[in-house]
């Protein structure tokens, strides 16, 4: 591996390299403009709805619950680990001839990251721990009203129907 760093040109190549998958980014979430965004109810979206779990609803009563600050206080010091041991294999393994498997690699370690943090997001929102709050008496009866589905909706019950959670999705960029 020191050959490769003797010269100016194999380190700057390197350099690029890193700063290019500096660059890439891996969202989990609800992603924007996508189909798997848009609800059956017209005019609002799964993120929107997501935004009123976080931050609660004063009108019908609906607590906060910021699932993904603890999904992120949870596990994103594991995501960091898992993503600075493979750069670290990388640049370790790295070669000229090698550059673009550099950058593919960089992206499929991303890519398993972000499908962990939605899996794990996923499982936060099926949460029966009692880590929330519960919901009030007025949320459960407009959920109930809403659909027959609903009619034995419970305090437990995080999110009105699995829409929001099988929304949620990664993206790689």
């Amino acid at each position: 591996m020191a050959k490769i760093f003797d010269t100016d040109k194999g380190f700057k190549k390197l350099i690029k390299e890193v700063e290019r998958i500096g660059r890439m980014e891996a969202k989990a979430g609800w992603v924007e403009n996508s189909s798997k965004d848009t609800r059956r109810e017209a005019g609002i979206t799964n993120a929107e709805v997501a935004l009123s779990v976080i931050n609660g609803n004063l009108r019908t009563g609906q607590p906060p619950r910021d699932f993904l600050k603890n999904v992120e206080n949870d596990k994103g010091a594991g995501y960091i680990r898992l993503l600075g041991e493979q750069v670290k294999t990388q640049v370790r393994n790295y070669t000229p001839k090698n550059r673009k498997a550099f950058v593919q690699d960089y992206r499929k370690v991303l890519t398993k990251v972000a499908i962990q943090a939605t899996s794990d997001i996923k499982l936060e929102l099926k949460d029966n721990t009692g880590r929330y709050r519960e919901n009030a008496n007025s949320t459960i009866k407009t959920w109930q009203s809403k659909r027959r589905s609903n009619r034995n909706a419970s305090k437990k019950l995080f999110v009105d129907t699995s829409q929001l959670i099988n929304s949620i999705t990664s993206v790689v960029k």
